[in-house]
């Protein structure tokens, strides 16, 4: 009797395993046996912090070579506008 109850168990608990660590997450997308896999998902979190703040850095030095050539180009045309202005007097 008690093995019988006992295998009963065992059974059902293979069935729950299956079904919360294999099918659903299959239906869901995610990572199969998501139990053991807390790490993994810490580690996909950490690479996207980290690319979001390599962008952040790439925006950062975009808008300061904007800001260099802007002045270049102001730097360029001062004179320009200097000497136009002596050919018209």
């Amino acid at each position: 009797m008690f093995l019988r109850v006992f295998q009963f168990a065992i059974v059902a608990f293979i069935i729950v395993l299956m079904v919360t660590q294999v099918i659903i997450p299959y239906f869901r997308g995610t990572v199969f046996f998501p139990i053991f896999s807390k790490e993994v998902m810490l580690q996909k979190k950490l690479e996207e912090v980290k690319q979001e703040s390599v962008e952040v850095d790439m925006v950062k030095e975009i808008e300061g070579l904007k800001r260099v050539v802007k002045e270049k180009l102001e730097q360029i045309s001062e004179p320009l506008e200097k000497k136009s202005r002596k050919k018209r007097v």
